[in-house]
């Protein structure tokens, strides 16, 4: 239930989370095992750096064209891409997390509130919300969390 209103009291303490040193198959294993959506992508100062879903790990196998990027990190050409998905799992030991994870990361600090953390979830169409503080992330909120704070809420308010 919460107390005072804030989303920090049901957010989840201990997210998921991929060091941005982490090549991409630690990464897909991580999500794998942990059964989660996504994780954050964090530095070695425990900042957020990126967020890596499942969706992004899909689509790199999916996608049948190979961006080929200069030494500036711009891209310089698309070409087709037909290796086998076998090449793809091998090549992922190569590919840092970082290169295939979200960099523009939304955030909420420790003291947003339940009904701002529910809008922002809402129109940014996102599963997961990393809460920081001190530049530091401190939990990320889950749909599946704020749903729960609903119910909880539900049944207080019938009693």
């Amino acid at each position: 239930m919460l107390e005072a209103g804030l989303a920090n009291e049901v957010m989840d303490a201990h997210p998921l989370t991929v060091p941005s040193s982490a090549n991409m198959a630690e990464a897909a294993r991580a999500l794998a095992v942990s059964g989660a959506s996504g994780a954050i992508v964090t530095g070695a100062d425990g900042s957020v750096e990126g967020f890596l879903s499942n969706g992004d790990v899909l689509r790199y196998f999916g996608d049948e064209m190979r961006a080929i990027t200069g030494a500036t990190g711009i891209l310089v050409l698309r070409q087709l891409d037909d290796e086998s998905v076998f090449e793809r799992v091998g090549r992922m030991n190569d590919i840092n997390v970082g290169q295939m994870a979200t960099s523009q990361v939304v955030s909420v600090g420790s003291d947003v509130s339940f009904e701002e953390a529910c809008r922002v979830l809402a129109e940014k169409r996102l599963k997961e919300l990393p809460v920081v503080e001190d530049g530091k992330l401190i939990g990320a909120l889950h749909r599946s969390d704020l749903m729960r704070a609903i119910a909880s809420m539900l049944e207080a308010a019938e009693r």
